[in-house]
């Protein structure tokens, strides 16, 4: 059983829409994702602390990100509620934006006893790091 640290690479941007194109595979596994608008391109360098980040969630469901990303969008851009994130989203753009909405992750690799763990931690840090820059959880965050 591994208890080594293997917190993932941090993988981003990706226009929403152009997410699973781009991962595939890679988003059919648990992790911890960011949703941020850009206006242009967004920048090269990962910053989970960046001011335009507008979401910061994780699962450890089964389906993986992909899946709750799936959540996310039924929610933030048809109203459909089951995903707080994206329930929040619809609240404040009402669907909108979605052609400046990326998204990054990172999927640890551990044990699956460790695993959810780690991705429960990482979400919690980038969420805590953001609020003690900016004074406040990003916009979509509700807790």
């Amino acid at each position: 059983m591994s208890r080594g640290r293997s917190w993932g690479r941090l993988r981003g941007w990706a226009l929403w829409d152009e997410k699973l194109e781009r991962w595939g595979d890679a988003a059919k596994r648990p992790g911890v994702y960011l949703l941020a608008h850009f206006k242009g391109t967004p920048p090269r360098e990962m910053d989970t602390t960046d001011k335009r980040i507008i979401y910061i969630g994780e699962t450890c469901a089964k389906g993986g990100l992909r899946s709750r990303w799936v959540k996310f969008a039924q929610a933030a851009f048809r109203g459909k509620r089951g995903h707080s994130g994206g329930d929040t989203y619809w609240k404040l753009f009402h669907g909108k934006h979605r052609d400046r909405l990326y998204v990054a992750f990172a999927t640890p690799r551990d044990d699956e006893v460790v695993l959810p763990f780690r991705i429960k931690f990482l979400e919690r840090k980038w969420i805590l790091d953001y609020v003690l820059t900016h004074g406040h959880p990003p916009c979509c965050n509700s807790e």
